[in-house]
């Protein structure tokens, strides 16, 4: 056999760094307390995945999907108009109580009632078809939507103290821009009629 001696593939030159080999991406450690925090050993991962994605630079980040959340929050509009005029939370605090009715109104529904829409966007189409369907009257305020829109979903176009002086109930679906931060304040509430039901279920103040 040779005595030759055998070499590492990789020599470091005179006066450079060896480069040791890469090693796999260790998972972020998870404290106890974080665990308790969360209350389940089995969050453990989910905690690191969350510490891992925070690390990433920017381009590793996945691009944010803009259709993501928009049918899940059309529907929590809606569960929001039927909780308030069915008096839910109030009714079940009388059914807790023993009681049935006392003390709550009959709730008239939504249909018939004047829906108005600010922003008609991917929630706020999706609101507006399901308020038709409940034989709501449509009213909107969006000045980048076409005239188009308008006519498909059956909504009247109205400026805003317009729309926020007949709605019954108003809703919000606006992004938080320059233009629309603090879009409803003292003076716009003070154009609502008094029974009128304000609903956000948009970013921002």
């Amino acid at each position: 056999t040779s005595n030759v001696p055998v070499q590492p593939a990789v020599q470091p030159t005179t006066g450079a760094k060896a480069v040791p080999a890469q090693e796999p991406a260790q998972e972020p450690e998870v404290t106890d307390d974080e665990i308790k925090a969360w209350g389940d050993q089995n969050r453990k991962d989910y905690i690191a995945q969350q510490k891992a994605k925070q690390a990433q630079s920017p381009a590793q980040q996945p691009a944010a999907e803009p259709t993501a959340n928009a049918q899940a929050t059309a529907e929590l509009t809606l569960l929001l108009m039927l909780a308030s005029e069915r008096q839910l939370i109030e009714a079940r605090q009388n059914v807790r109580q023993n009681q049935w009715r006392d003390g709550l109104p009959r709730p008239h529904g939504l249909e018939g009632q004047s829906l108005g829409l600010i922003g008609l966007g991917r929630v706020g189409q999706r609101v507006a078809r399901a308020a038709k369907a409940l034989g709501m009257k449509l009213m909107g305020f969006d000045p980048y939507i076409e005239e188009s829109v308008f006519a498909q979903l059956s909504i009247e176009r109205h400026g805003l103290t317009e729309l926020l002086r007949a709605a019954d109930i108003v809703t919000l679906h606006v992004p938080l821009t320059k233009e629309t931060r603090h879009l409803i304040n003292q003076p716009t509430f003070k154009e609502m009629q008094e029974h009128a039901l304000l609903i956000n279920t948009c970013r921002g103040p």
